[in-house]
């Protein structure tokens, strides 16, 4: 986890007990992301760095991060793609990137948004990603040869939230205009809506298995939804302020 303290935290999820607290870092967080080792965490700061830590470091407040530079604004998302652990970077600076996890290299950008990108998520396979942002597109993207595949007019308001279902056959997309919306991403066809929230929402979440997706708003509720016809299953209430991340366990 991160926060407003600048740390990065390590948590035994048994007992709720800190386990390794990073050093304060240079900027404040606003994404973070796990690598499928559970080894690695990358940060996206809002000096559009990105920071990656090796959490395994027996004292992780002395770790020196790998510090990836290429945005010129905020780093507002991020994702890794459990097939090859390449991580996926979407910025205030309207730009995408791509980039190995754990390996020094160079970053591949992705072009053609017009406002801010606040949602990044790769395809199962890894070779796809798709993006949503405040120009109020859903775009998906071929990685390999940095290309828009397809530009979905996803919604009226901002795009915050895009998920991709485990199979890769469903995109869904959530926003400013309270709807989470399911397209299919081969073709850019709207397939149905749900409905409920009562603003908007900023995070998306599949389950395992594909067969739900959740929501997070900032109405203060978690909603889950059957993805085979968009009706609402539970309503979770118990934040009393706004939802910001949301995850299933595996």
């Amino acid at each position: 986890s991160t926060s407003t303290d600048k740390t990065v935290r390590v948590w035994n999820a048994a007992d709720g007990k800190s386990l390794r607290t990073t050093a304060p870092l240079a900027a404040p967080p606003l994404s973070l992301a796990i690598a499928a080792d559970s080894k690695h965490v990358a940060v996206g700061l809002a000096d559009g760095s990105v920071q990656v830590f090796d959490m395994t470091e027996a004292d992780a407040s002395k770790a020196t991060p790998r510090i990836l530079k290429g945005h010129t604004g905020a780093v507002s998302a991020l994702a890794v793609v459990p097939a090859d652990g390449n991580l996926l970077t979407g910025s205030a600076d309207q730009s995408v990137k791509t980039w190995p996890f754990a390996a020094e290299a160079s970053s591949k950008t992705l072009s053609g948004h017009t406002a801010q990108i606040f949602g990044v998520a790769w395809f199962p396979d890894g070779k796809q990603v798709a993006t949503g942002a405040a120009d109020k597109t859903a775009r998906i993207w071929d990685v390999a040869a940095s290309k828009e595949v397809r530009k979905i007019e996803a919604h009226g308001e901002v795009v915050y939230a895009v998920a991709i279902s485990p199979k890769g056959d469903l995109l869904v997309t959530a926003g400013d205009d309270k709807l989470v919306k399911y397209w299919n991403p081969a073709d850019g066809k709207e397939l149905r809506k749900s409905t409920g929230h009562g603003a908007a929402i900023y995070c998306l979440g599949f389950s395992p298995d594909g067969s739900k997706i959740a929501s997070g708003s900032i109405d203060k509720t978690i909603r889950i939804w059957n993805v085979a016809d968009g009706k609402e299953v539970f309503k979770l209430d118990g934040h009393p302020d706004d939802v910001y991340s949301l995850g299933f366990s595996p």
